[in-house]
């Protein structure tokens, strides 16, 4: 089978774009990422032709030749954003999928879309998806288990807290948490990397990491590794992030916030506090338990290799598309995971029309923005 992976070279793409490459790899695939934006994609498909196109909202569907696509019968998936007729995203910091990009989906012989975001919000948010008889399949983030790293037993940590992301996004419900912290652990035993609202709020310095960093020393150097999410992803129950599943799979010992994390791993694998004063006080038993945070990691990663891998979602997405193909690696063939229903958010029409304002304010507000920083850069051209 021949994989096709439009993205363009961000940092943020590139993240992604290394669990689905080795796993597609390890299954014996020939895989090529190409940035479509820098070069010619419709000359390679004559050329070389692809069974499967894989590609996000936003980055890859409009250089597509529909045509040539539905003529050498490759396959897209879609990494889909909402769509509806009301405008409305659920995060105002989540995009709407655009206009063109779901009329080429719709032309699409063979396409399906996919979401890590909760089922719940599928029948209003992306609602357009059905209207345009374009499948979407629930695929929640996973972990890539070709990158296993050994676990250092007994554990010997050299921090106590390690943090990767931004802190910008995450202020709202997570303060109150981060102070408490702060003030109890000796800085020396602190590593975060992120953007610079960490410096500003509590004198941090952090440096940006690459996605070829090796993660597995850094979760496992520490004795914690908070796992946080941003208010709209805990409030409206939205979705858990990706490092709900590489943490553990690097080897570190996850403390999480969301209570989401319960639909994907049990008590004895993961330690979940929604609450700020839980999660503080978690956060310190767990630091004197080395012990049963080693216990925890190994039945996450047992959990991890058994259900939440890339191989698990390419067999999920390998059945939306009709593809006969059995997914073994190592001697194992991986099945499509059967989820629990979760939590339930009840979307009153209420807050479906806060949702619809909180986007056009988000809009507006970006293309002010946008207008302001061009007409500084004018100004500042001008002799």
């Amino acid at each position: 089978m021949k994989v096709l992976f439009l993205a363009p070279s961000t940092q943020l793409s590139l993240h992604f774009l290394s669990g689905w490459a080795r796993a597609f790899l390890s299954l014996g695939c020939g895989f090529k990422h190409l940035d479509p934006s820098q070069e010619e994609v419709n000359g390679l498909l004559r050329e070389h032709g692809a069974d499967l196109i894989l590609t996000s909202a936003g980055e890859g569907l409009v250089y597509l030749d529909v045509d040539l696509v539905n003529e050498i019968g490759a396959k897209v998936v879609y990494a889909a954003l909402p769509y509806n007729s009301a405008g409305a995203s659920f995060d105002p910091q989540t995009p709407l999928a655009p206009p063109k990009e779901m009329e080429i989906l719709s032309k699409l012989k063979h396409r399906v879309a996919w979401t890590q975001h909760e089922p719940h919000l599928h029948p209003y948010f992306y609602k357009g998806y059905k209207d345009r008889e374009i499948p979407l399949v629930y695929l929640p983030y996973c972990a890539d288990l070709t990158s296993e790293v050994p676990l250092v037993e007994p554990p010997f940590p050299t921090k106590d807290l390690f943090f990767i992301g931004n802190l910008g996004h995450r202020k709202k419900g997570n303060l109150e948490i981060l102070t408490q912290l702060f003030s109890r652990l000796a800085p020396e035993r602190v590593e975060v990397h992120g953007d610079q609202e960490w410096e500003r709020l509590f004198g941090i310095k952090t440096q940006p990491l690459s996605h070829q960093t090796p993660w597995g020393p850094l979760y496992q150097g520490a004795a914690v590794c908070p796992n946080l999410h941003n208010w709209h992803q805990k409030s409206r129950l939205l979705q858990v992030n990706d490092r709900t599943f590489h943490i553990a799979q690097y080897g570190g010992f996850q403390l999480t916030d969301h209570p989401l994390a319960a639909k994907f791993f049990g008590p004895e694998e993961l330690a979940i506090a929604p609450s700020a004063q839980e999660f503080v006080d978690q956060f310190f038993y767990y630091l004197e338990q080395p012990q049963l945070r080693l216990e925890m990691v190994k039945k996450a990663r047992a959990r991890i290799a058994k259900d939440h891998s890339y191989f698990n979602r390419i067999a999920a997405l390998f059945a939306a598309l009709g593809i006969n193909q059995p997914v073994t690696w190592q001697g194992r063939t991986f099945e499509a995971t059967p989820f629990a229903p979760g939590f339930e958010y009840p979307w009153t029409l209420g807050r479906k029309l806060k949702t619809t304002v909180e986007t056009d304010v988000y809009l507006v507000g970006r293309a002010i923005k946008r207008g302001l920083k061009k007409f500084k850069a004018k100004r500042t051209s001008q002799p």
